[in-house]
């Protein structure tokens, strides 16, 4: 089958993944995937990464940065819906997974986040990631008293950090 004419593929994760590899199935090299029937696990999104420079839309069902921080977007177009699910989170794993998609990632499920100031603030400044409002941070390099307060301001959680040398209070 010459499906090279077709823009979009759409339906279920599994159909178009199905038809992606079907060795009876000529797609075009740029077409989009969309899935609008259900969701997409990491696999399948990588499979389609794999398969087409076109972007890909779909709701991804895998929760767990070790699983999300494989994905891929190979051409920087995808649009995945990404709901993180775990409770804590390295900063710099979830900076990974908001560069994989062009949709805001879902992280108010975690309550801890740990990394380097400069990690959070690009997190919190971003806006493409939203975290809990009671998120507790732990940052985990010495950090000027401007930067803590900067994410001080943005939780009502706990802040865990060690001023820079030179520095002795908060204002």
């Amino acid at each position: 089958i010459d499906a090279t004419a077709v823009a979009t593929i759409t339906g279920t994760a599994d159909a178009i993944v199905t038809a992606a590899q079907s060795v009876g199935i000529t797609t075009a090299a740029n077409y989009a995937a969309t899935v609008n029937s259900g969701t997409a696990t990491v696999a399948q999104a990588l499979i389609l990464d794999a398969d087409t420079t076109g972007a890909i839309t779909a709701t991804i069902s895998n929760g767990d940065l070790a699983t999300l921080t494989t994905l891929t977007d190979a051409n920087t177009n995808n649009a995945l819906t990404i709901t993180v699910t775990d409770t804590s989170a390295d900063a710099a794993n979830l900076m990974t997974v908001d560069g994989i998609t062009s949709v805001t990632v879902v992280a108010t499920a975690v309550a801890t986040i740990t990394g380097s100031a400069a990690e959070i603030i690009a997190i919190l400044t971003g806006g493409t990631t939203t975290v809990a409002a009671d998120v507790n941070f732990i940052i985990d390099e010495d950090a000027s008293a401007a930067n803590i307060q900067l994410i001080a301001a943005a939780t009502t959680g706990e802040i865990t950090a060690t001023l820079i040398i030179g520095e002795t209070t908060l204002d």
